[in-house]
Protein backbone atom coordinates (compact mmCIF):
# COMPACT_ATOMS: atom_id res chain seq x y z
CA UNK A 1 0.00 0.00 0.00
CA UNK A 2 0.86 3.73 -0.49
CA UNK A 3 1.08 6.44 -2.48
CA UNK A 4 2.00 7.04 -6.02
CA UNK A 5 3.25 10.77 -6.76
CA UNK A 6 4.89 11.55 -9.88
CA UNK A 7 7.48 14.93 -9.21
CA UNK A 8 6.08 15.15 -5.92
CA UNK A 9 2.31 15.23 -6.76
CA UNK A 10 -0.10 12.85 -6.45
CA UNK A 11 -1.04 10.83 -9.29
CA UNK A 12 -4.09 8.99 -10.82
CA UNK A 13 -3.97 7.81 -14.28
CA UNK A 14 -1.81 6.30 -17.34
CA UNK A 15 0.24 9.29 -18.63
CA UNK A 16 2.18 12.53 -16.74
CA UNK A 17 2.44 15.36 -18.85
CA UNK A 18 1.13 13.06 -22.26
CA UNK A 19 4.28 10.76 -21.31
CA UNK A 20 3.02 6.84 -21.06
CA UNK A 21 4.05 5.58 -17.19
CA UNK A 22 3.97 2.08 -16.39
CA UNK A 23 5.41 -0.01 -13.01
CA UNK A 24 7.96 -2.53 -13.42
CA UNK A 25 8.86 -4.83 -10.76
CA UNK A 26 13.51 -4.42 -9.59
CA UNK A 27 13.46 -8.23 -10.98
CA UNK A 28 10.35 -9.16 -13.30
CA UNK A 29 9.58 -12.82 -13.53
CA UNK A 30 10.12 -14.23 -16.67
CA UNK A 31 9.92 -18.14 -17.70
CA UNK A 32 13.42 -19.52 -17.29
CA UNK A 33 12.47 -21.78 -20.09
CA UNK A 34 10.98 -19.52 -22.60
CA UNK A 35 13.02 -18.03 -25.38
CA UNK A 36 13.48 -14.29 -25.89
CA UNK A 37 11.08 -14.69 -28.83
CA UNK A 38 8.35 -17.51 -27.12
CA UNK A 39 8.70 -14.79 -24.23
CA UNK A 40 7.72 -12.16 -26.02
CA UNK A 41 4.86 -14.07 -27.98
CA UNK A 42 2.84 -15.09 -24.96
CA UNK A 43 2.92 -11.38 -23.73
CA UNK A 44 1.60 -10.18 -27.25
CA UNK A 45 -0.77 -13.29 -27.22
CA UNK A 46 -2.41 -12.09 -23.89
CA UNK A 47 -2.42 -8.37 -25.14
CA UNK A 48 -3.88 -9.42 -28.50
CA UNK A 49 -0.78 -8.66 -30.32
CA UNK A 50 0.62 -10.83 -33.33
CA UNK A 51 3.58 -11.89 -34.52
CA UNK A 52 4.32 -8.70 -36.71
CA UNK A 53 4.36 -7.05 -33.23
CA UNK A 54 6.76 -9.57 -31.85
CA UNK A 55 9.41 -8.68 -34.70
CA UNK A 56 9.04 -5.10 -34.18
CA UNK A 57 10.00 -5.41 -30.44
CA UNK A 58 12.62 -7.54 -31.09
CA UNK A 59 13.88 -5.33 -33.82
CA UNK A 60 13.08 -2.00 -31.55
CA UNK A 61 14.66 -3.45 -28.31
CA UNK A 62 17.91 -4.68 -30.00
CA UNK A 63 17.53 -8.29 -28.92
CA UNK A 64 17.62 -9.87 -32.27
CA UNK A 65 20.87 -11.46 -31.83
CA UNK A 66 19.33 -13.33 -28.26
CA UNK A 67 15.74 -13.88 -30.32
CA UNK A 68 15.77 -17.44 -30.07
CA UNK A 69 18.01 -18.21 -26.44
CA UNK A 70 16.04 -19.30 -23.51
CA UNK A 71 15.47 -16.44 -21.27
CA UNK A 72 17.40 -17.76 -18.14
CA UNK A 73 16.80 -18.07 -14.44
CA UNK A 74 15.62 -20.35 -11.80
CA UNK A 75 11.64 -20.43 -12.43
CA UNK A 76 11.35 -24.05 -12.59
CA UNK A 77 13.47 -24.93 -9.44
CA UNK A 78 16.36 -25.73 -11.48
CA UNK A 79 19.08 -22.57 -12.66
CA UNK A 80 19.05 -22.36 -16.85
CA UNK A 81 21.66 -20.17 -18.28
CA UNK A 82 20.26 -17.86 -20.31
CA UNK A 83 20.50 -13.77 -22.06
CA UNK A 84 22.33 -11.14 -20.30
CA UNK A 85 21.26 -9.05 -17.49
CA UNK A 86 21.30 -5.93 -20.33
CA UNK A 87 19.31 -8.17 -22.47
CA UNK A 88 16.88 -8.88 -19.45
CA UNK A 89 16.26 -5.01 -18.74
CA UNK A 90 15.41 -4.50 -21.83
CA UNK A 91 12.92 -7.55 -21.88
Amino acid sequence: SGDVTYGGLPFHGATANGVPLSYIEQDPRFFSNLTVRETLNLDAALQGGDEADVEEVIARLGLGQCADTFVGGDTGGKAVRGISGGERRRL
